[in-house]
């Protein structure tokens, strides 16, 4: 096999990996956000899968009102646009290219399967998977896991930006260098590999963060088969890496050693026994999601149908909330993560956001790379605003068609001096709102046009309400120039088309367009300022809004973040439905 075949196999093999463990015993019960994409799944599939027709024989769920070869289904697009499956959407040989050949590369799976869905062009259509089997418990997971030592340990956490995103890189590299190591063993199908972390130091008095800091130089390796941890210790001679000797031992016997150290008076160790719910083995935190535990999902594998998981404890919360001495939370979904909203002091009282340093970080969270700056110079080329000259109005609606062919954009808009997060002006009824005392300014607006959603098939039913109308967008008068201006787009733009956009899109109506990444601290103030908006919305119907019901994240509104609903709008209401960028 030549070098090149090596490499595209060992990519191929890393891709399936990946995508078998997203949807693994091991990880999907204890990643909130695949978790509750994949049980909506169950329930309320996607339009255009429920509209296609199931397959002679495939019989209805008795559990759900739809058939079953309509459940489970999530889109290879989504799960392809997360920071661990990035770069294999890179060009060959770095990586596979495109969604297209990473469902290629699953078809060779025994554990889930590839679908697709819809004709090009229709709303929601492209590549689905979903497991074979039945979600269970990984009943002997600290039997089938190893604890491995001796790997190159972080020597210290960065104290800029630029040496923690260069820290994150290189463990980032050495993270998949981990896992390549893994399969080369040949003992065993490897679940996963974890790299163990220290405490991350608290800053401004706060306490530090649990498995969050530098990587300690071990891992936690767990396989398939209980079989492979007998494979793996008796090798000879024993594994190496870049030469040096690995320190090699069950889980189960490292946690006890480490029992004996910190809790000798405790019981001994045993493993989960066959009916225990077995704990996140991937969060320090206080209280890590756990499906098992909260019992969101049945014995037999099949989800609860996340209404009724909300209707409950609505219900349970709904009483004590109207107190200002007790708090109210509820979930919101914005840009496809989800994250918890709190509000205290009864209807008028403060929102925020629940561990908001933590939103929206880690697999799962936002991407960067979405967000850019651009500037139009003067006719002369110049960008300096020392004067400004009148020219012609500037067409929004051009420049996204020009965008489109390079990359999908979501937004578009030039400076503006008004705040981001906050409401627009009497949308809460709350005019001295702390969220919006609280809120980073920017001087782009807060309504920015909607990124794409694969809409559910109650979605199609209930939204029979148009779109609130972008047309304005395009502004009218003339145009000072320079202008500045900011872009976001629906996926990730690599360097590759980063460069032909500045290439193709390097002038407007014959004048320079000077186009620049905003900083990744820049992009994470934008999403959480616009997740705190969304936060806002969530509560603000009951603020004395004339909206109608919403459904997760509350009353008040229709559909609100991306696969979730939110609140502020939508049918029934008198409100605008709210952007979603």
């Amino acid at each position: 096999m030549s070098d090149s075949t090596k490499a595209a196999q060992s990519v191929s093999d890393a891709v399936l990996t990946q995508v078998e463990f997203y949807l693994s015993n091991s990880n999907l019960p204890f990643d909130k956000f695949l978790f509750n994409l994949w049980a909506a799944s169950y329930h309320d599939p996607a339009a255009i899968i429920a509209n296609t027709p199931a397959p002679e024989g495939s019989q209805k769920h008795p559990q759900s009102p739809h058939n079953a070869f309509h459940l489970g289904w999530l889109p290879l697009e989504k799960l392809a646009s997360f920071k661990r499956m990035q770069p294999y959407l890179e060009a060959p040989p770095a990586g596979l290219g495109s969604v297209d050949a990473i469902a290629d590369v699953v078809k060779q799976s025994n554990l889930v399967e590839v679908h697709k869905f819809g004709q090009e062009g229709e709303t929601g259509a492209g590549w689905y998977v979903r497991r074979k089997t039945n979600l269970s418990k990984p009943e002997d997971a600290m039997q089938r896991s190893v604890y491995v030592k001796g790997f190159p340990a972080t020597e210290k956490n960065g104290e800029t930006d630029e040496e923690r995103k260069e820290i994150k890189a290189k463990e980032d590299e050495l993270q998949k260098r981990l896992e390549s190591w893994a399969r080369d063993l040949n003992v065993g199908k490897v679940l996963s590999v974890r790299m163990r972390r220290e405490d991350r130091p608290g800053v401004d008095g706060k306490p530090p963060i649990k498995g969050k800091g530098k990587f300690k130089g071990s891992i936690f390796m767990e396989f398939a088969e209980k079989e492979s941890v007998d494979k793996f210790l008796a090798l000879d001679p024993k594994p190496t890496f870049d030469g040096d000797a690995l320190e090699l031992k069950t889980k189960l016997d490292y946690v006890e050693e480490k029992r004996k150290i910190y809790a000798p008076d405790s019981a001994p160790i045993t493993g989960a026994s066959k009916d225990s719910v077995p704990k996140n083995p991937y969060s320090k935190s206080a209280k890590p999601f756990n499906a098992w535990a909260e019992r969101l999902v049945g014995e037999d594998g099949f989800p609860i149908k996340p209404s009724a998981v909300a209707a409950a404890r609505a219900n349970g919360k709904k009483r004590g909330a109207e107190d200002e001495n007790e708090a109210e939370e509820r979930e919101i979904m914005y840009d496809g993560v989800r994250f918890k909203a709190r509000r205290t002091g009864g209807k008028d009282g403060k929102v925020e956001i629940v561990d908001e340093e933590s939103v929206g970080k880690g697999e799962g969270g936002w991407a960067t790379g979405k967000v850019f700056r651009f500037t139009i110079a003067k006719k002369d080329g110049s960008t300096s605003t020392d004067s400004k000259e009148d020219g012609e109005k500037f067409d929004f609606v051009s420049l996204k068609k020009r965008l489109e062919p390079i990359a999908k954009p979501a937004f578009v808009s030039l400076a503006e001096d008004r705040p981001i997060a906050p409401l627009p002006a009497g949308a809460s009824g709350d005019k001295d709102s702390t969220m919006k005392e609280a809120a980073p300014k920017s001087e782009f607006p807060t309504r920015l046009n909607a990124p794409p959603e694969i809409k559910s098939s109650a979605d199609v039913k209930k939204d029979d309400a148009p779109e609130a109308s972008t047309s304005s967008a395009s502004g009218s008068g003339a145009q000072q120039y320079p202008a500045r201006g900011q872009a976001s787009f629906k996926e990730v733009v690599t360097d590759e088309t980063f460069d032909k956009l500045k290439s193709e899109v390097g002038e407007i109506d014959g004048r320079k367009v000077e186009w620049v990444r905003v900083s990744e601290a820049d992009e994470r103030a934008h999403q959480l300022s616009r997740a705190r908006y969304h936060a806002e919305q969530a509560f603000s119907g009951e603020r004395g809004g004339p909206g109608g019901r919403g459904g997760r994240g509350g009353r008040g509104g229709g559909r609100g973040g991306r696969g979730g609903r939110g609140g502020g709008g939508g049918r029934g209401g008198h409100n605008k439905r709210p952007r979603r960028d």
